[in-house]
């Protein structure tokens, strides 16, 4: 029933001029959100009626896509999907849906790379798939097929974004890379219904969800006016971490980062200090230390670390545990080395005092 209510609130608000967006917020789900936004001025009964009966069909030919629906609140989408302008407040997907769970880094650029970019992006590619990180891409020709294919290639996760539907694969020259992708450890994700083709407005609009997915966004290589930029910009709006690769002052292909780079974006001078920056402890083990074997449990265990620090009551509320089930979780990890604690307060592994 909840995936009813989502989807008649995304036609809604696709309808609706955007003042309504601000209503769109909900704690408990979108039944919720649908009932008090039904009472607001201007939004009529025929209106909700057809957008109802449009949810209807879309949940049919999902089904039948054999496709899955998720929104905020679900345990797999992100609540700040709400705030991002226009809100997202659903994503059709394939594959593996449970990689959304993990921590997520976004990798985008050009498609049409240096050998350079294509050197890079691969490196990054290898170690975050290797730290067990998701990485996060749109899947377009150049840097967003490399890096998928790289990460599939070291048996990592990723989730691919589209600007068509997700039963869609587009561009047509990459579909063994989607089948690659929803076979595998992958999931493909839009927030198009089935069945729709890429249109040139979908992407900027794809880009924001490429952003919401992941903790920080790393750009490649970009030339001014480069669709990374929009996901660039997405993420700063987000309050997400955006690092870029410098490159050659001769290269029409590296303008867009080196803007970035004017504009505050942090360097992306190595794979090892961006995971550093964006989860601190997770790459915290001694050489030699298998951080695959972390369970997606532990892995957002330390997602949710910081410095500061963080009380077991609210690690145990984060993950829907128990503090007895949570206690038990930390000691294995502490013993392990990937956390310290101090009275009832954890922190990420090889903090000092």
């Amino acid at each position: 029933m909840e995936s009813i209510h989502a989807l008649t609130l995304k036609r809604l608000v696709e309808v609706s001029p955007p003042s309504l967006w601000e209503y769109v917020k909900w704690e408990e789900g979108p039944g919720e959100c649908l009932h008090r936004i039904s009472a607001l001025p201007g939004v009529s009964r025929t209106m909700l009626k057809r957008c109802r009966a449009w949810a209807e069909e879309i949940l049919e030919k999902a089904v039948r896509k054999q496709l899955r629906i998720l929104y905020p609140g679900d345990g797999l989408c992100p609540h700040d999907f709400l705030f991002v302008k226009p809100p997202i407040i659903v994503l059709f997907a394939r594959g593996e849906v449970d990689v959304l769970k993990n921590p997520a880094i976004a990798v985008v650029g050009t498609r049409k790379p240096t050998r350079y970019g294509l050197r890079v992006v691969g490196h990054f590619s290898r170690f975050f798939a290797a730290t067990g990180i998701t990485l996060v891409s749109g899947m377009a020709l150049g840097i967003d097929a490399a890096a998928h294919e790289t990460t599939m290639d070291e048996g990592g996760f990723t989730i691919a974004v589209l600007g068509s539907g997700a039963d869609m694969p587009y561009p047509r020259s990459n579909e063994r890379i989607y089948r690659k992708i929803v076979e595998g450890k992958g999931c493909v994700v839009s927030e198009f219904p089935p069945g729709t083709t890429p249109r040139p407005y979908h992407f900027p609009l794809r880009n924001r969800v490429i952003a919401a997915l992941a903790r920080g966004v790393v750009v490649v290589e970009a030339p001014l006016g480069s669709g990374a930029l929009i996901t660039a910009r997405h993420a700063a709006d987000l309050g997400r971490e955006v690092f870029a690769v410098t490159g050659s002052v001769f290269s029409s292909r590296s303008e867009g980062c080196h803007k970035l780079l004017e504009e505050g974006a942090a360097p992306a001078l190595s794979p090892e200090r961006i995971v550093e920056a964006l989860f601190p402890g997770l790459h915290s083990f001694e050489a030699g230390n298998d951080a695959t074997a972390l369970t997606p449990e532990e892995m957002r265990v330390i997602e949710s670390l910081n410095d500061s620090g963080l009380h077991v009551d609210e690690l145990a509320e984060l993950l829907g545990k128990s503090v007895n089930e949570m206690l038990v979780l930390l000691t294995e990890m502490e013993l392990r080395g990937l956390i310290v604690t101090s009275g009832a307060y954890v922190y990420p592994g090889g903090r000092r005092s």
